[in-house]
C-alpha cells in the first residue's frame, strides 16, 4: 500500500533528538525524504547512524543555528539542492534556557531563548513558506508548548520560555491566514511534559546529580493528570497526522498533547 508521504520532502528543525528525531523516523519509514536540521553536530551524527538504513539518498543532515538567517537560508538551499522541493516542514527547534524568575532573568538569556524559539521559528516560516508558495502548496507544523497557554508555578522559572511559546502560537494562527491563499496549511502542537533530553537538561540545572534529576522528574510526571510524561513518539504521532492528507481541512489549529494538563 502506497504511503501518502512516499517521495515527499520534509525538513525538520531540532531534528537530531526528541520529537524531531521521532518525527524523522516516522516519515522515513513512510517513504519520505528528510532533511534533519540541528545545531548539535554530534547529535546529527548519532541521528544519521540511527537512520543509516535509509541511506544518503533519503536522509540529509544539515548543521544550522535556526536563530541565524544565513543558516536558515542554508538549510533551505541544501534541501532544494538535494531534493528539489520542500513539501513538509516541522518547525520544531527550541530551547528552554536557564530557569529564572521575571525579577532575576538575564538579558542575554532572554535574547537567546527568543532568538531560537521565536526568531528561528519566524525565519523558518518565511524561508520555507516562500518555497512552498512558489510550488503551489505545502504543510507546516510548529512546535509550541502548553507553557505558551498557561502560567507555570512561580518557582519553575519558565516565564521567558512560556512567553516565547505564546509567540509561536500567535504566529501559527497568523501564518495560517496569510498562507491559506497559497494552499499552505500551518498548525501547531503544544506538548506537555515529554521525557526528552531537552526536559532532562532543564532539570539538570544548578549542578544536580543524576539521582536528583530522576527524583525530580518522577515527582514532576506524577503530578500530571495521566500520571506520566509523553514519549517523543506520542507527540510526533500528532504532528504526523497534521502533516498528512487526513488533516487536509485543518489549519490555524493549536493541538494540545499534554495528557490533560490544560483540561
Amino acid at each position: 500500500m502506497t504511503s501518502p508521504f512516499d517521495g515527499q520532502v520534509a525538513v525538520i528543525t531540532g531534528g537530531a533528538s526528541g520529537v524531531g528525531l521521532a518525527r524523522a523516523g516516522q516519515l522515513l519509514r513512510a517513504g519520505a525524504r528528510v532533511v534533519l536540521v540541528d545545531r548539535d553536530a554530534a547529535a546529527l551524527d548519532r541521528a544519521q547512524s540511527t537512520h543509516a538504513a535509509f541511506g544518503s539518498e533519503r536522509l540529509l543532515p544539515v548543521q544550522a543555528d535556526v536563530a541565524r538567517k544565513s543558516d536558515v537560508q542554508g538549510y533551505v538551499a541544501a534541501a532544494l539542492e538535494r531534493f528539489g522541493r520542500i513539501d513538509l516542514f516541522h518547525n520544531n527547534a527550541a530551547i528552554v534556557g536557564p530557569q529564572a524568575s521575571l525579577l532575576d532573568f538575564r538579558e542575554d538569556d532572554f535574547h537567546r531563548v527568543f532568538g531560537v524559539n521565536v526568531l528561528g521559528m519566524m525565519l523558518g516560516l518565511q524561508a520555507v513558506g516562500t518555497v512552498m508558495r512558489a510550488q503551489g502548496g505545502g504543510v507546516i507544523v510548529n512546535t509550541a508548548s502548553v507553557s505558551g497557554q498557561r502560567s507555570s508555578r512561580p518557582d519553575a522559572g519558565l516565564a521567558i520560555y512560556g512567553a516565547s511559546k505564546a509567540a509561536v502560537i500567535r504566529a501559527t494562527q497568523q501564518a495560517a491566514l496569510e498562507f491559506a491563499p497559497y494552499r499552505i496549511r500551518v498548525n501547531a502542537i503544544c506538548p506537555g511534559p515529554i521525557d526528552t533530553p531537552l526536559l532532562r537538561s532543564t532539570f539538570r540545572a544548578e549542578g544536580r546529580s543524576e539521582d536528583e534529576v530522576e527524583s525530580l522528574l518522577k515527582q514532576h510526571f506524577s503530578k500530571q493528570p495521566l500520571g506520566r510524561a509523553a514519549s517523543a513518539e506520542e507527540v510526533a504521532d500528532v504532528a504526523y497526522w497534521l502533516l498528512g492528507p487526513t488533516s487536509s481541512f485543518v489549519t490555524g489549529a493549536i493541538h494540545n498533547v499534554d495528557g490533560g494538563m490544560t483540561a
